[in-house]
């Protein structure tokens, strides 16, 4: 007997296609259109190896599929300086699928602490000197108690990632690592109010 995820929400996979920017015809050309129809609606389910590839193909995170509701995640453009009206003409497909970890990651950080930055809202509340970088950069050494003396002892890259994480972390930021398989775009931040979130390409030697 083949074993169906029956536990999925159908608005999830809804959801899935939409935000990747994948239209129902594609979609059917990809899947089959009695097969997606079913799937979307309900009257079946997809096995773990379908929904794997149905994800792969979306770009989502195979755990968002387990949510019992569509997540609601803020528009990426909000995140980014400038951008224009379509993204995937910028951006890879393993880099949107990274963005899209790193924003399902954001809401598994809101359950897990129940919506309160365990730092506290230290970051939110500092002021930096932006007219003047090296102002800013002295502000944020005593911020993030990071001296220049203990940061010239840090003996290789890893432990220098690992030096800076732990003292994002104590301002109340989340780092994280990932294998971007892009190599043009070195990390991302995603701002968020209470869990703002640095994620680090990986494909690059430490």
């Amino acid at each position: 007997m083949i074993d169906r995820m029956s536990s999925i929400n159908p608005a999830i996979l809804i959801w899935a296609r939409e935000t990747s920017g994948t239209t129902r015809e594609e979609a059917r050309k990809k899947f089959g259109q009695e097969q997606l129809d079913a799937w979307e609606s309900g009257e079946e389910y997809p096995t773990y190896s379908q929904l794997k590839t149905l994800c792969e193909f979306y770009r989502k995170p195979v755990a968002v599929c387990f949510f019992p509701e569509p997540p609601v995640m803020k528009n990426l453009r909000s995140s980014c300086r400038t951008l224009p009206k379509q993204l995937n003409s910028v951006f890879t497909r393993n880099l949107l699928k990274c963005i899209d970890d790193a924003r399902v990651m954001q809401l598994n950080l809101y359950e897990l602490y129940d919506g309160v930055n365990p730092a506290g809202d230290v970051f939110n509340k500092s002021k930096f000197d932006i007219n003047s970088i090296q102002a800013a950069a002295r502000q944020l050494r005593v911020f993030l108690r990071a001296p220049l003396d203990e940061q010239k002892k840090i003996g290789n890259c890893q432990n220098a990632f690992e030096y800076w994480r732990d003292k994002f972390y104590s301002a109340g930021i989340f780092v994280f690592k990932d294998a971007f398989k892009d190599e043009d775009v070195s990390g991302f931040c995603l701002y968020d109010d209470i869990f703002p979130i640095i994620y680090v390409n990986n494909s690059f030697a430490l």
